[in-house]
């Protein structure tokens, strides 16, 4: 049958959140973890503010009418994120995913663009390696409420609108690139942290009870545990969030402070990529 690719619209929603649902409730499973969806209403949130968001490229893959997959690019700043990418299980092995990839690839027209793939769905991985995405950082997804109170020497508080720009400025230096536009669109009022040292912001993190949508940045391991403490503080959720486990000595506090770790991911990247310089968590997108 013929595959067509097209841009989704809102009517495509439903249907994507039940490819969404049940694909990655049956990888996840089938490989003894939670999906990061825990209900089809979950799905349906996700999917409908990436097709309603203008600055989010959607496609879908249509077979004999009906749709069978779908892919997101996300293009607030510079650096492309990536996904969820999706395929109707009992489509599988047809090339549709490749199709989706190579679509959103052409789209990027040569930024750089990432993508967090879980690492025990090897189907997953062998597609993004052979469409030119390399490993770049090994990632775990942890989950609990710190035991400790505090970190000595850091101000804790929420963010407000007049800190973006100074944030922005704090992951450039970490990252060497703005994720300005995302942060701005991330941002909610008594959601998201900084840490201040003599006045100046050195870490902030975004929907700290959420790790699909979270992310953070620190100028060292202790700033950032900083902000981690005063989340578990204001939230009613447990903190969670996604953690290079190459920082090694920032995953054995956390195991310490009773922190559970629930899958194990990868960083993916099209595009040169330069080890941050400071901590840091990323979302799904990067």
């Amino acid at each position: 049958m013929e595959l067509i690719v097209r841009e989704a619209v809102e009517a495509d929603g439903e249907t994507c959140a039940r490819l969404c649902f049940g694909a990655f409730k049956a990888v996840s499973e089938r490989h003894g973890f939670e999906s990061p969806f825990p209900s089809e209403q979950a799905a349906l949130a996700r999917v409908y503010n990436a097709i309603r968001d203008a600055e989010t490229y959607g496609i879908v893959a249509e077979q004999d009418g009906a749709v069978v997959g779908f892919n997101f690019l996300s293009e607030h700043d510079d650096v492309r994120g990536l996904g969820p990418i999706v395929v109707d299980p009992s489509a599988q092995t047809c090339g549709i995913g490749r199709t989706l990839m190579m679509a959103a690839i052409e789209r990027a027209r040569g930024q750089p663009i990432r993508l967090i793939q879980d690492s025990f769905n090897l189907q997953s991985l062998s597609l993004y390696a052979s469409v030119g995405f390399a490993p770049a950082e090994p990632l775990v997804v942890m989950t609990g409420r710190p035991i400790a109170k505090n970190v000595t020497g850091y101000e804790t508080r929420l963010m407000t609108q007049g800190d973006i720009s100074e944030c922005e400025t704090l992951h450039i230096e970490v990252h060497g690139f703005s994720r300005g536009n995302e942060l701005r669109r991330r941002f909610l009022p008594g959601t998201s942290l900084v840490a201040t040292e003599r006045g100046v912001i050195v870490a902030y993190i975004v929907a700290p009870g959420n790790w699909l949508v979270s992310h953070g940045v620190a100028r060292d391991d202790d700033a950032m545990k900083a902000v981690v403490i005063e989340s578990a503080v204001i939230g009613d959720a447990p903190v969670s969030f996604v953690l290079p486990t190459r920082r090694a000595g920032l995953l054995r506090w956390c195991l310490d402070q009773k922190f559970r770790a629930l899958r194990p991911m990868t960083l993916m990247c099209i595009g040169d990529f330069a080890p941050p310089v400071g901590c840091w968590f990323p979302s799904v997108l990067y």
